[in-house]
């Protein structure tokens, strides 16, 4: 088999036809970067440019001009494979590394898009035996996706809705938007798999008791009214007006290939 591959890479060599690697590359590339994932397309981009600059950039003049400079440097055995290999994928990441996120944009798709809206409608089901229904009108509430003590995207609003559904149970419902002239417009929705944790919930949540425990309750969050992420809040004990939605970013990533 190895005589195979090598009698099959020497007609390419011989015939030229490894000229067509990166064109061949390329096809692949933005196939699959359309039909599937625009990080596998943009992948196979960065190996296209690799294979432009090893095929067909004359490293062996470089040598030449090399060894004039470093003597009988040049003419060490192996030294000609990082001439003709090594340097280009030094200057592949040079230029590819500050270029990543325009080459996966190239590729349509609604997660390279910037961020123009968002919308998060938030229910919790809380423990309390507290027989209320009403339209709060003077707390508001949240939901941020977070990275540390940052704030990537935050969607707020100044109402929420609070009833009884027997059973010890209140469910607080609020549906937060976010704004227009928000940071997170600078950035395109993939941004959001940086999000380490999702920080959520009601304010005065606990005005009737000082600890409450959050029995379930769901977040779904639409942007630019096409991507739809939908997280479910886990059973906690919370001592402040705020919930969190822990180790969330292999989550946010899977939803966004």
């Amino acid at each position: 088999m190895p005589d195979a591959i090598r009698q099959l890479y020497n007609w390419f060599k011989k015939k030229k036809a490894h000229y067509l690697f990166p064109f061949l590359t390329f096809a692949i590339g933005w196939w699959l970067g359309m039909l599937t994932n625009p990080v596998i397309g943009a992948i196979f981009i960065s190996i296209t440019i690799y294979l432009v600059l090893v095929i067909f950039v004359p490293w062996d003049k470089i040598k030449i001009k090399w060894e004039r400079i470093r003597g009988k440097w040049g003419k060490i055995n192996g030294k000609q494979v990082i001439v003709t290999y090594i340097i280009p994928v030094i200057i592949c990441v040079i230029v590819i590394a500050p270029l990543w996120n325009n080459i996966v944009g190239i590729f349509p798709s609604p997660y390279n898009e910037l961020i123009r809206t968002a919308t998060s409608t938030v229910d919790i089901t809380v423990k309390s035996d507290e027989n209320v229904s009403a339209h709060e009108m003077l707390w508001g509430g949240y939901l941020a996706f977070c990275k540390g003590e940052d704030a990537l995207l935050l969607t707020t609003s100044t109402d929420y809705f609070i009833h009884q559904i027997g059973e010890s149970r209140v469910v607080y419902h609020g549906v937060f938007n976010m704004d227009a002239n928000s940071e997170a417009t600078k950035n395109i929705v993939r941004y959001l798999e940086k999000t380490q944790y999702i920080s959520l919930g009601f304010n005065h949540m606990n005005h009737a008791t000082e600890n409450m425990t959050i029995i379930d309750g769901k977040a779904v969050v639409t942007i630019n009214n096409s991507v739809r992420l939908e997280f479910d809040i886990p059973p906690q004990e919370i001592t402040r007006d705020f919930v969190v939605i822990q180790n969330i970013q292999e989550y946010i990533r899977n939803a966004m290939k």
